[in-house]
C-alpha cells in the first residue's frame, strides 16, 4: 500500500508490483486510514508525507512503514542545494513522472494546497523548480485580507471577462494559474527545448484543456512515484 499525507487529504492505493489495482478517495480524517489498511492483507506501507510527523495511526502499526526520503535509490539525481528540505510528494511527482516518461525533459505540475513546478532534464538531472499558492489558497487569502471581497471559488468561473465580483474573483484565479503554467513551460522549452508537461494534483481537472502538445494529466502521479521508489528500494 501507498499513501500521500497531503497537507489536506490522505490518499492511497494498492499495487501488485507495477500494477495498481485498487485506489481509495481521499479522505481528511486519520481515523479512516484504519478502514484501508484493515481491509486487505498487504506486505508493507510506504508513505510520502508533508507533514512533520506520521499520522498516529501509521505509528502504531505492526505492517512495515517506509518513508519517502531524499537518500533513497531515486530514477534521478537530485541538483538541488537542499534536499534535505525538498518535500517527498514533489521526489514522488518526479519519479512517477519519470516512470511514464522516461529519459525526456519533463515538466511536473502538481495542482494541490500549494503548486508546485519540478523540472526534469532527459539526462535524469531534477533540477528543482518553484512553489506557489494552490487555488484554494488564492481564494481564501482574497476573502480574508480584504474588507469586502466574498469567498469565491472555480465553480464560479464562466468566462475570462467577469461579469460580477464573484466571476472576476474566479477569472483572476483560473488565469493567473492557466498563465502560470504556460508561461513556465514556454521559458523552460526556451532554455532545455520540448519538454512534456505533466499535471497532477487534485485540482488538475481544471487545466486539462491546456494549448500544449506535449502534455499528460494524472490524479495518481505521486503514489505511482512512491511505488516507483519502492520498487527500487524493496
Amino acid at each position: 500500500m501507498v499513501i500521500d499525507v497531503g497537507n489536506s487529504f490522505f490518499k492511497g492505493a494498492l499495487f501488485e508490483g507495477t500494477n495498481m489495482v485498487q485506489t481509495f478517495e481521499p479522505i481528511s480524517a486519520e481515523s479512516e486510514l484504519v478502514s484501508w489498511i484493515n481491509s486487505i492483507e498487504i506486505d508493507a506501507i510506504w508513505v510520502s508525507t508533508v507533514r512533520k510527523t506520521l499520522p498516529v495511526i501509521l505509528s502504531h502499526q505492526s505492517i512495515p512503514i517506509r518513508q519517502i526520503h531524499h537518500k533513497l535509490n531515486l530514477p534521478f539525481n537530485l541538483d538541488y542545494k537542499t534536499p534535505e528540505t525538498l518535500g517527498t510528494d514533489r521526489i514522488a511527482a518526479v519519479s512517477g513522472a519519470y516512470s511514464r516518461f522516461p529519459d525526456t525533459n519533463i515538466l511536473v505540475v502538481n495542482l494541490g494546497t500549494c503548486i508546485t513546478f519540478d523540472m526534469l532534464t532527459a539526462d535524469r538531472k531534477y533540477l528543482g523548480g518553484a512553489i506557489s499558492p494552490g487555488i484554494w489558497m488564492r481564494f481564501k487569502s482574497m476573502h480574508s485580507f480584504t474588507a469586502s471581497l466574498p469567498e469565491a471559488s472555480l465553480s464560479n468561473y464562466v468566462d475570462f471577462i467577469g461579469k460580477n465580483t464573484v466571476e472576476s474573483l474566479a477569472s483572476g484565479v483560473f488565469s493567473g494559474v492557466f498563465s502560470e503554467i504556460i508561461g513556465f513551460t514556454h521559458r523552460v522549452e526556451k532554455q532545455f527545448g520540448l519538454v512534456q508537461l505533466v499535471i497532477s494534483g487534485g485540482d488538475h481537472i481544471y487545466f486539462d484543456n491546456l494549448p500544449i502538445k506535449e502534455k499528460f494529466a494524472s490524479p495518481w502521479l505521486v503514489l505511482e512515484g512512491i511505488n516507483h521508489i519502492a520498487q527500487l528500494n524493496e
